[in-house]
């Protein structure tokens, strides 16, 4: 009994996983606190330059 059911315990955790490799990442990408930094440091020189060039 013992043996068969931690067969059936493996199998049934491989499946999981192959199953949650499947599904698609939810997760947003991290991006690094510098990068983020310069990101913003883009976007807030574009607006300068639309708002001055409008």
């Amino acid at each position: 009994m013992n043996r068969r059911k931690k067969i059936i315990q493996k199998l049934s955790k491989n499946h999981k996983r192959a199953q949650a490799k499947k599904q698609p990442n939810k997760k947003p990408p991290y991006i690094a606190k510098a990068d983020r930094e310069e990101i913003e440091a883009s976007s807030s020189e574009n607006q300068a330059e639309q708002s001055t060039g409008a």
